[in-house]
């Protein structure tokens, strides 16, 4: 019967079985306990020896699941820059809530008085244990990323003379018509192409701006930080306070699919300008 690969055990995971121990065993002597065997009275501390690779391990557990849940490698390896500091941030974060549960579950079932000078440089460790792990992460992904990168224009030209946006998606590259795409959404680093068919494909570009910068000559325009919107997927214009406007986008002919994208009064004029000429 195949094993699960989501209970398989990489390379990687043994390394950390490995380096925790033996980083948790020098710290114990030099950073905790202060005590080498040679010396008289020395005693193993098994205690705090086992709570140290226990937190430890926790830590980087829940590196890697803030990695899996909150990051796409995918994105992350292409060197997005949001999403390698979101990384590094909930990776704190979880190892602050995973080192102070476990630090003050210890201190209150021996009744140990709570030390808030050792509690904070502990904290300060384990941090940069995490910082560590999530950059081994990161430069791991980077690395394969940069190994297995398609070298692919963004646009280019059909033998008909129509222009295709080549799309990379995960393991697929997809070749659309700009004719094709609705409009392009961008949001927490994810750039997304939505087609006149209804189709929606999640796409490689770490922002929207690759993607205008390649249809400067497409009929596309930058509605906002957001939205880049093909004119024929442009319904309605209606002029809003303080020389803004909201532009009703409505990309495959069902009026219950449409929505409405605010357009700065910075980019008003420029739009309504573009929006005559075409």
């Amino acid at each position: 019967m195949p094993v699960s690969h989501r209970f398989s055990i990489s390379p990687f995971h043994w390394y950390r079985l490995t380096a925790i121990p033996v980083l948790a065993l020098l710290l114990l002597h030099f950073a905790v306990y202060k005590k080498l065997p040679f010396q008289p009275g020395y005693v193993f501390p098994w205690e705090t020896f086992l709570i140290l690779v226990g937190t430890g391990l926790f830590v980087c557990q829940s590196n890697c699941e803030v990695y899996r849940r909150w990051g796409s490698k995918k994105r992350l390896g292409q060197g997005n820059a949001a999403l390698m500091f979101r990384q590094f941030a909930y990776g704190w974060l979880a190892t602050t809530l995973v080192f102070s549960m476990a630090y003050f579950a210890q201190r209150i079932a021996f009744g140990v008085p709570i030390d808030w000078v050792k509690f904070l440089g502990y904290l300060m460790l384990m941090l940069g244990i995490s910082s560590l792990e999530s950059a081994v992460l990161l430069l791991r992904d980077l690395y394969g990323f940069l190994q297995t990168k398609p070298k692919v224009p963004v646009v280019d030209n059909g033998t008909a003379g129509e222009v295709f946006v080549n799309i990379s998606s995960g393991k697929k590259l997809l070749r659309l018509q700009t004719g094709e795409v609705a409009f392009v959404h961008s949001t927490g680093g994810i750039v997304t192409f939505h087609t006149f068919h209804g189709q929606k494909i999640t796409s490689d570009f770490n922002a929207l701006d690759e993607v205008e910068n390649a249809l400067q000559q497409a009929p596309f325009f930058r509605l906002n930080r957001q939205y880049l919107v093909h004119r024929s997927a442009i319904r309605q214009i209606v002029n809003a306070e303080n020389r803004k406007i909201q532009v009703t986008v409505q990309p495959n002919g069902k009026p219950s699919e449409q929505f409405r994208v605010p357009v700065s009064r910075y980019r008003a004029r420029a739009f309504q300008n573009w929006f005559a000429a075409c």
